[in-house]
């Protein structure tokens, strides 16, 4: 029997950043909002299944306008596993994916402001194509 498979190419045009905090998300989402004027809102916990039957389950903030969005996201699952939601980057506690088509915000404005904040002990900017697991950073 011939098999049909479905592939799809996203485009990760968004920007992304690597951040590591000791804050809880509520305090980092609120200190965010706080340096950025946005608003961050909690949103439904993401269900990720995986073909080998395993799931992550993760927490994020999202603040979305005309032209764009802002999403903070914990990068280990919230279900009490050590699963990641970026394996290859670990050592990051929170992801922060955002995109702006209006060209109003610079992602190094943005890394900029966040650096000064006093909840963000470390914060890098990365390239989502050089990521195994980009996929995963792709929320509906």
């Amino acid at each position: 029997m011939k098999k049909t498979r479905l592939t799809a190419d996203y485009s990760f045009s968004f920007d992304l950043f690597g951040l590591t905090s000791v804050a809880r998300e509520y305090k980092l989402a609120w200190s965010i909002n706080q340096f950025l004027g946005i608003t961050l809102q909690k949103q439904k916990d993401h269900i990720i299944q995986f073909v080998d039957g395993a799931s992550l389950v993760i927490s994020h903030y999202l603040h979305q306008s005309e032209y764009g969005y802002f999403r903070l996201i914990k990068n280990k699952s919230c279900d009490g596993d050590q699963a990641y939601l970026v394996p290859e980057m670990k050592n990051f506690d929170f992801l922060i994916v955002f995109e702006d088509e209006s060209g109003a915000i610079s992602p190094e404005e943005t890394l900029s402001r966040l650096s000064a904040n006093p909840h963000i002990d470390f914060i890098a900017r990365i390239d989502p194509e050089k990521l195994k697991s980009k996929d995963n950073l792709i929320f509906e």
